[in-house]
């Protein structure tokens, strides 16, 4: 899933104008429904050199979240209890079947559609 920064600090993704909350469920519905594999679910974070800083965290914190939220759900499916509160062996095993990967680039300009 590609989400795109404009200049203006609008987000977009498949052709799709968002909000930074609606990223957060757009990463949860890749991770669960769209990738073939969990482990195949890759977010790209394309900004512009015009993309303030406060947005691209923004956007950085939403994408963050929902993984977050994923680790925390297969924390209490699989051991009962919250993430933080699993031994390092049994997090970096729920990290292994959801990892978090973003790739993140900066173009010199982003063309609004």
């Amino acid at each position: 899933m590609v989400v795109e920064i404009h200049g203006a600090d609008e987000l977009q993704t498949q052709e799709q104008r968002l909000s930074v909350d609606a990223i957060y469920d757009a990463v949860r519905e890749l991770v669960h429904y769209r990738a073939t594999s969990p482990k195949k679910a890759i977010v790209q974070l394309q900004s512009s050199v015009h993309t303030s800083y406060e947005r691209y965290i923004q956007v950085q914190d939403a994408i963050r979240a929902a993984y977050h939220q994923l680790w925390e759900e297969r924390a209490q499916q699989q051991f009962g209890l919250a993430y933080k509160q699993l031994e390092k062996a049994a997090q970096c095993s729920i990290r292994a079947q959801l990892p978090f990967v973003l790739a993140e680039s900066q173009t010199e300009t982003t063309v609004v559609q």
